[in-house]
This record gives C-alpha cells, structure tokens and sequence, in this order.
C-alpha cells in the first residue's frame, strides 16, 4: 500500500477504504451477509434501547450521546491524516457497542439515504442532506 510517498504494508486493522458499493455489496454477498439498510445503520449509530428490548422513543445526537464530538470520540476532521485502527476510540461507541459511526471512513448501505419524519441534517450537512 501507498501511504504519501512510502510504501507500507496494509495495516491489517483498518478499515477497508476506495471501494465502492458494488464492490462492497459483492464482499457482503461473498462473505454471506448483507449491507444494512440505511434505518439498521441510523438504529446502530444513534438509537438507545429502552430497557424492555425494544427501541426508545429519543435518539442520540452522537453515537456517544449528546456531547459534542472530540479526539477521543472519532476520527474527525482529518486528524489522524487517514483511517486509524478500527479497535480505536472506545469512548465513542454507540448505545449498542458499535465503534467508529461517526469519522474514519463512510459506510455503504442497502439502501438509498433519503429523508424520514424528523430528519434533521447534523453538523456535517453536506454529508446528511439530499
């Protein structure tokens, strides 16, 4: 792998980047599993369960919760200059333990992202609207 201007070797946990959703269906399809859809992704970054296995009526506004994102939350704005491990940043796990949600790299769904009642675009609009 190239890095700038030295090769190294792939780092074996980081997450998979420049594919695209084709290739990325296709891995899925492969491996016996499938993309989830836009709602099982929003689910797993943002829902809290309400304590009888069911979903609660609120989101949160982070993966982490409401506080506002920081180095320790996820790998935003550039940071780390590319993806970092993806064991990292605990502290930014979501309700249901799913870890970097939010910054290191995009993730593909099923489904096409489109707006659902009470959508509201986060910090990052150009990443969150139509």
């Amino acid at each position: 792998m190239r890095r700038f201007d030295k090769m190294l070797a792939l780092p074996m946990n980081e997450p998979v980047s420049h594919v695209s959703w084709y290739e990325a269906k296709a891995f899925c399809h492969w491996a016996g599993v499938r993309l989830p859809t836009e709602v099982e992704w929003e689910v797993a970054a943002l829902a809290e369960p309400d304590g009888n296995g069911n979903l609660a009526h609120t989101k949160r506004r982070y993966p982490w919760g409401d506080t506002s994102p920081s180095a320790q939350h996820g790998n935003l704005d550039g940071r780390a200059l590319g993806c970092i491990d993806v064991a990292a940043l605990p502290a930014g796990d979501s309700a249901f333990g799913c870890r970097q949600m939010l910054g290191n790299i995009w993730e593909w769904t099923a489904t096409t992202f489109e707006p659902y009642p009470g959508f509201a675009a986060d910090a990052y609009t150009e990443y969150s609207t139509m």
